[in-house]
């Protein structure tokens, strides 16, 4: 029989969300599994994706009644996890709460990381003084800053009405943490505006060079790589497209394509204002790791064009894989790129965008000396053959 002491809870988003925060959860997973712990990713049970687990008005209002929330164990690509409801979900602060399933849960283990975006996912642990390290990729300021500014309606009332809720929880759990790891400078930098943690230090989510590489023989396709969440506005695939427009207007660069990896389509309203890119356009909703590796390796550069980044894993899989990256300043690749030398820093206009997107394809000689800089870069830096070890150290201790 397993000693107790292994026991892991990885507490995080709910998987089904995808995303970043899955990548930083499924590695912590690896990791532990190489240190000899028994993992489990512990989560709230997202409404959409089990509403038959939570007590709510919905269920109510179409005849399915529950007095108490449900917890269920499962499997996700590989990994155990156990999902958890909540009572009346439709009000945020509710979805925080460390209702007795999350303690009965919680109890099942000897230690817990928190992994996650902005840190109010971790309430639960704060507040049943269960000790824990967090991992970090951002705030929940930054997080909804672009959310919030839409125009007003139910949902974004009912979320500002909860919001002070929110933020006063990831300040809890960010002071109750043994200890912050930020995935990067800028991220750190945000978490100490927002709390007081006991000890705070950059961990990047490391990459694994073995797959994300640069390959010298392999040719360069005159295509551009956007990677991210099409329906996230923080993401800006708006200024990414009208970027590639005053591009591909240019005679020169008609035939350059544009490689679109997103788990949910491109908004609708934001395809049909550049009706001339959309046979020049390949989008991508699933793909394998490979595939993604072969994108990189054959695209001329990856345009990030967010407004914020906690870290950005993108880029640091591109510049891996020698391809260049183009990147507004948002925060993350700040770290990553040293503007001119492994990649560039761009104002968030689509001129910029346009014009170093032209530099690199018409320069391809530059191109390929800045890719090699970038690669080395993360080898360097933020490989899993620097940072797997440390992590494991950590996990078991």
């Amino acid at each position: 029989m397993q000693q107790r002491s292994n026991r892991l809870a990885i507490v995080t988003q709910d998987p089904l969300n995808r995303g970043g925060v899955l990548r930083l959860a499924a590695y912590i997973y690896q990791r532990a599994t190489a240190a000899g712990l028994d993992a489990s990713l512990v989560h709230y049970a997202s409404f959409k994706g089990w509403p038959q687990l939570s007590v709510s008005l919905m269920n109510a209002a179409h005849g399915r009644f529950s007095i108490s929330p449900k917890a269920e164990h499962y499997e996700f690509e590989a990994m155990h996890a156990i999902a958890i409801g909540a009572r009346f979900p439709e009000w945020e602060p509710q979805r925080l709460a460390a209702n007795p399933l999350w303690r009965s849960t919680l109890a099942e283990f000897d230690k817990a990381i928190l992994v996650t975006g902005s840190a109010h996912t971790g309430y639960p642990l704060a507040a049943l003084e269960m000790p824990f390290v967090a991992w970090v990729s951002s705030t929940v300021a930054d997080d909804r800053r672009a959310r919030l500014a839409k125009p007003e309606g139910l949902g974004m009332r009912i979320e500002r009405m909860g919001i002070k809720r929110v933020r006063d929880a990831e300040c809890r759990v960010l002071e109750a943490a043994t200890k912050v790891l930020a995935v990067s400078d800028d991220a750190k930098k945000s978490i100490a505006a927002e709390a007081s943690p006991k000890l705070i230090e950059v961990w990047p989510f490391p990459i694994d060079t073995s797959k994300f590489t640069a390959d010298t023989k392999t040719s360069r396709k005159r295509q551009l790589l956007f990677v991210g969440r099409a329906h996230d506005p923080r993401k800006r695939i708006g200024l990414f497209l009208e970027a590639a427009e005053k591009l591909l207007s240019q005679p020169e660069f008609s035939d350059v394509r544009l490689a679109v990896v997103s788990s949910v389509p491109i908004p609708l309203e934001i395809v049909d204002r550049y009706p001339r890119l959309a046979d020049r356009i390949d989008l991508y909703k699933e793909i394998s790791n490979d595939a993604l590796a072969e994108l990189y390796a054959t695209s001329a550069a990856l345009i990030i064009s967010s407004e914020q980044e906690g870290l950005s894993i993108a880029s640091m899989e591109a510049m891996a894989s020698g391809t260049p990256v183009i990147s507004t300043r948002c925060g993350g690749p700040e770290m990553l790129i040293a503007d001119g030398v492994t990649g560039f820093l761009v104002n968030p206009t689509a001129e910029d965008i346009c014009s170093r997107a032209a530099e690199v394809l018409t320069k391809t000689k530059n191109a390929r000396t800045m890719g090699a800089a970038a690669s080395q870069r993360i080898e360097e830096r933020f490989s899993e053959a620097v940072w797997n070890e440390k992590f494991e150290t950590m996990l078991a201790s």
